[in-house]
């Protein structure tokens, strides 16, 4: 049997290479969008839930890892 743990670590640096380049770009390009669109109430609604889901996530999976 091989071992699938570098397998893991490889994904993991990727997952966190790639979340912590991604996710600070939708922000920011949201962030230019905003004066730009015709509802901005509701798209910031929508851009502040989408931050909290973030939040939320990236916590929940900080979690898994600290509680092993």
């Amino acid at each position: 049997m091989t071992s699938s743990r570098p397998f893991l670590l490889i994904l993991g640096i990727v997952w966190i290479v790639s979340t912590t380049i991604v996710i600070p770009l939708h922000f920011y390009r949201a962030r230019k969008k905003w004066a730009h669109v015709p509802n901005r109430r509701g798209y910031a609604v929508w851009v502040g839930f989408e931050t909290l889901a973030t939040l939320a996530l990236i916590s929940l999976g900080i979690f898994a890892v600290i509680s092993r």
